[in-house]
C-alpha cells in the first residue's frame, strides 16, 4: 500500500519536472515564431489573439508528446490526439487564467530587445501547462498500472 502511494508521488514529482523543462523548452521554440512579427502582430492589434493560440498550441502538443511519452514508458496504447484533445483546454486554462494574455496596445512601446516577449510568455506558459499535464497524466497512468497489476494477480488466485 505504502510502496502504490510512493509510486504516485514519484509520478507526481517526476512528471512535474519533465514537464515543467520539456514546455518551458518547447514553449521557447514555439514563441520563436511570433517573436519574428511581434511588430506586425502589435500593428494588426492582435497580440491578445496571439498569446490565447499559443497557450492553445502549446497544451495540444504538450498533451501529444505526454501520450507518446507515457505510452513508450508504461508499454500502453492510448491515442495521442485524445492527450492533445486533452491538452488544449489545459492550454486555455492556465494561458488565460494563469498568465492572463499578452496584450501590447502599440509597436511604438516595444523597444528593440522586447521582442522576444512572446517567447518568454510562451515559455512560461508551456513551462506551467507542461508540468501540470505531466503530473497529472503521469499519476493516473500509475494508478492505472495498479489497479491492473492488482486485477491480473487476483485473477491468478
Amino acid at each position: 500500500m505504502i510502496g502504490n502511494i510512493l509510486k504516485v508521488i514519484a509520478a507526481l514529482i517526476i512528471g512535474y519536472l519533465v514537464g515543467l523543462l520539456l514546455g518551458g523548452m518547447l514553449g521557447i521554440l514555439i514563441g520563436l515564431i511570433p517573436s519574428l512579427f511581434i511588430y506586425e502582430i502589435v500593428d494588426a492589434n492582435q497580440s491578445t489573439v496571439m498569446s490565447i493560440l499559443l497557450s492553445a498550441v502549446l497544451g495540444g502538443l504538450l498533451g501529444y508528446l505526454e501520450v507518446r511519452i507515457f505510452n513508450r514508458m508504461f508499454d500502453a496504447n492510448n491515442k495521442p490526439l485524445v492527450g492533445s484533445l486533452i491538452g488544449i483546454p489545459f492550454g486555455l486554462i492556465f494561458g488565460i487564467f494563469n498568465y492572463f494574455v499578452l496584450d501590447v496596445s502599440s509597436s511604438d512601446t516595444l523597444s528593440p530587445g522586447l521582442n522576444m516577449v512572446a517567447m518568454i510568455y510562451s515559455g512560461a506558459v508551456g513551462s506551467r501547462i507542461g508540468s501540470t499535464i505531466f503530473s497529472v497524466f503521469g499519476a493516473l497512468q500509475t494508478l492505472r498500472e495498479i489497479v491492473q497489476f492488482h486485477k491480473g494477480a487476483i485473477k491468478l488466485n
